[in-house]
């Protein structure tokens, strides 16, 4: 029975982590950050990125993905063989496989959520390096035999961090760098070696200042370790060891960081930005060939398979293959456009308009299959910042103080200056064809209603940059950055948003029901702005919204999205697939796109696949101070005292007897907008009558309440 519900578990989890989500288009196999990548033989290997497990069983030809409902930076992965591996997730979560990447299921968990690097010695016996739990600023070694279902601290430091380690059979080593000790940006390393496998571990002295180390041994006595000589500089030292760790000598000097493999005592290979370099004789001497068709890109990790034929990838998505150590390079990644986007819109699920960092806006009538390019005529090295997507045929960018509308689907642009004494366009914003918005820096709104033609500018009560903008008709919107303002004449005049700041989204569903997207949550109104709600969503910062439908919504951060089925009600986060969101479009509640950077297209057919955390709940925003009669009233022997907290301030409530005694204060705390409660256990009280006094910087209010026993 036991062995069904294992295998029923394992079944669930791999339909859970199939789930398809968002998935690339350009470039393939991915646009995202390459955190690592091993090919585990000829043929079969997997990839991790910021967002992805990436697997081919073709040595590299193509891959497929391997979805998983979570966000994977700040991970580490381990192949034991071609069959098993580990990957830690940044929550310290240990997910594992047992058929070459195919599937992932939970194995256990780490004791502390910050892991920095994960090395198995067989499929049961590993190790782990990240903070004591017992105490953050210490950094540990963790043991596992149970193939990571359980952890024992075996070794911390109090004064370091750790950043790599490498085993050979029982004897192994663990490098850092001393937390203390930084002068002129140059960092000591720390050397701890065990010869117990992990059981104990001593901490070896050395003559070693390097950071972001990488530690490689080819015996338990002769490694490397390359890292970075200071903060200041991009050069990189290999240093040698080949008595264990006791005496290190400079073995090569680089320029850049990458990764080190050995597959010998003689031969080794390094990878940094678009240069490979090797060695054959134990690191004497190396030779550096560069790779030319990398279009500007690095690589960064590597895979050795054979002294011949070795995988590379690097952070801009890259996965290159030699089969002939280094002198010839196969790029295995593939793109339709090469270019990092700003801003996407999409009319139906086969036309949209993306704009790019190179000036160029380009356009698909088969969603993203190919594309075409168009070109306003833009000023050297401007680009559309901001789009605003009527139809098919009307579109209407923006760049520096200038508009540019297209009605023929771009194939003709005409340029429209709106006079906004020299500042940038921050957000465009059009309602129909002849109706628009812009606001830009120094409290600066713009309005057509001619097309573009002509404008008219009024200065908004907002200060700095306005990052945002959106009407729900001719008359009423909303407008701001830093301060939030609106106006229900068409801009002519406009008054403040109370308890409502830093808005970078703004987004009407109708006339009464609005969103505004901030930095970490989103406000919601269903009052026209009189009153607000807010939601805590960790990670929005300088964001996109888009609400396919009234109730389906989206909002997504720099890496992060949200998405709500009920308007706001809950919010859940959800892999947005790509490790940097320039913005999002969203079709219909299951179809959309996103864009960003290293050229990231991506698409989703199922409304970004499945929720990744619970959901989130809104909170009331109190207009107003309010002290509530506690409650129950008369009480016996505790109550409760409940209060609205208008803004962030200090508050303090105050016990008192019928004689104007203080006998305790129950909170002196700082406290956020919101409504509060706390509870007073008067057990310890007589019966009578008692008061609380709630105080704050200009509030000061008292009511009596009745104890009885």
């Amino acid at each position: 029975m036991k062995r069904i519900l294992t295998l029923l578990f394992i079944f669930l989890s791999s339909i859970c982590l199939a789930q398809q989500g968002w998935y690339f288009l350009n470039p393939t196999p991915t646009g995202n950050a390459i955190i690592d990548i091993k090919m585990l033989n000829e043929n079969k290997g997997v990839c991790i990125t910021t967002n992805e497990i990436l697997r081919t069983t073709n040595g590299g030809v193509n891959w497929s993905r391997v979805h998983m409902p979570w966000v994977l930076s700040n991970i580490s992965l381990f192949m034991v063989d071609s069959s098993t591996g580990y990957i830690v997730l940044d929550s310290g979560k240990i997910v594992k496989t047992t058929n070459g990447g195919l599937n992932w299921y939970f194995s256990g968990s780490t004791p502390n959520k910050v892991i920095r690097k994960i090395f198995f010695q067989n499929t049961s016996t590993g190790f782990a390096l990240g903070l004591s739990p017992t105490n953050n600023y210490s950094a540990a070694i963790f043991r596992t035999t149970n193939s990571g279902t359980d952890w024992e601290e075996k070794y911390s430091c109090y004064d370091c961090t750790f950043t790599d380690m490498f085993f050979v059979s029982s004897t192994g080593y663990v490098v850092g760098e001393q937390y203390q000790f930084v002068y002129n940006s140059v960092y000591k390393t720390k050397v701890f070696k065990t010869l117990d496998n992990g059981f104990s571990w001593d901490s070896i002295p050395n003559n070693l200042y390097l950071r972001l180390n990488n530690l490689f041994f080819t015996n338990s006595f002769t490694g490397f370790i390359y890292g970075r000589v200071d903060d200041n500089t991009s050069n990189v030292r290999l240093m040698k060891t080949t008595n264990g760790g006791m005496n290190w000598n400079v073995a090569q000097n680089f320029s850049g960081f990458g990764q080190l493999y050995f597959t010998g005592n003689d031969t080794g290979y390094a990878v940094s930005n678009n240069a490979f370099i090797k060695t054959y004789n134990g690191g004497l001497n190396w030779s550096t060939s560069y790779i030319n068709n990398l279009n500007g890109a690095s690589v960064n990790k590597l895979s050795v398979i054979s002294n011949q034929k070795i995988v590379a990838a690097g952070g801009t998505g890259e996965i290159i293959k030699t089969t002939n150590a280094g002198l010839n390079w196969t790029k295995y990644t593939k793109s339709i456009l090469d270019a990092n986007f700003v801003e996407a819109g999409f009319c139906d699920i086969n036309t949209g308009y993306i704009s790019g960092y190179d000036g160029k806006v380009y356009r698909t009538t088969n969603g993203c299959i190919s594309f075409d390019t168009l070109k306003p005529t833009l000023p050297y090295s401007w680009y559309i910042y901001t789009m605003s997507v009527v139809n098919k045929n009307v579109i209407y960018g923006a760049a520096g103080d200038k508009v540019y509308k297209t009605t023929n689907a771009g194939t003709n642009w005409s340029t429209h200056n709106i006079n906004l004494n020299n500042f940038n366009v921050l957000k465009i914003k059009f309602i129909n064809e002849n109706t628009g918005f812009a606001v830009s820096k120094r409290n600066l709104f713009a309005k057509t209603i001619d097309g573009g033609m002509n404008w008219s500018i009024y200065n908004i009560l907002s200060y700095n940059e306005n990052w945002s903008v959106d009407f729900y008709n001719e008359n009423i919107g909303i407008a701001g950055g830093v301060m939030l303002v609106r106006t229900s004449n068409g801009g002519v005049t406009w008054d403040t948003l109370r308890n409502v700041s830093n808005g970078t989204f703004i987004k009407y569903i109708n006339r009464d029901t609005v969103f505004i997207a901030a930095y970490n949550g989103v406000y919601k109104s269903t009052n026209g702005g009189n009153s607000w709600s807010f939601t805590s969503l960790p990670g929005i910062t300088y964001c996109h919204m888009e609400f396919p439908s009234a109730h389906i919504g989206y909002i997504s951060g720099y890496s992060i999205m949200y998405k709500t089925t009920n308007q706001g009600e809950q919010w859940f986060k959800i892999n947005p697939g790509i490790g940097s969101i320039a913005g999002f479009s969203m079709v219909d509640s299951v179809t959309g796109y996103s864009v960003g950077n290293y050229r990231g297209i991506l698409k989703t057919t199922d409304g970004g696949g499945a929720p990744s955390s619970i959901p989130v709940f809104p909170v009331n925003i109190p207009q107003t101070f309010s002290l509530y009669q506690n409650y129950p009233n008369p009480f016996n022997p505790s109550t409760k005292i409940k209060f609205d907290l208008p803004k962030n301030e200090n508050v303090k409530i105050i016990i008192f007897d019928i004689l104007g005694r203080k006998l305790e204060t129950l909170l002196d705390e700082n406290l956020t907008t919101g409504v509060h409660e706390v509870n007073w256990n008067a057990s310890k009280y007589a019966a009578g009558v008692y008061f609380y006094m709630l105080l704050t910087d200009g509030i000061k209010e008292t009511k009596k309440m009745i104890l009885i026993k």
